[in-house]
């Protein structure tokens, strides 16, 4: 295993300890438990359709396609 450091809301890292001591659980062992169960369920991100249609924040983007997104997206007039 290698070390991590990772910043937690104080009321999360409270919350997330009491767990772990009502569990007999580390805090560490409660974290990766955690990971390991999430990077498991968590389905893909699906790619926002807005950038598929123009390249927005490269240079040469369309400059109007604020005003035309619904046109762009949905192919409506």
């Amino acid at each position: 295993m290698r070390r991590t450091t990772i910043v937690l809301p104080p009321e999360l890292k409270r919350r997330a300890q009491r767990l772990a001591a009502q569990r007999g659980l580390s805090f560490g062992a409660l974290v990766r438990e955690a990971l390991a169960r999430y990077t498991e369920k968590a389905p893909p991100r699906k790619r926002d359709p807005l950038f598929a249609v123009a390249p927005v924040f490269r240079d040469g983007g369309r400059r109007d396609l604020i005003d035309r997104h619904d046109d762009e997206l949905y192919g409506e007039p």
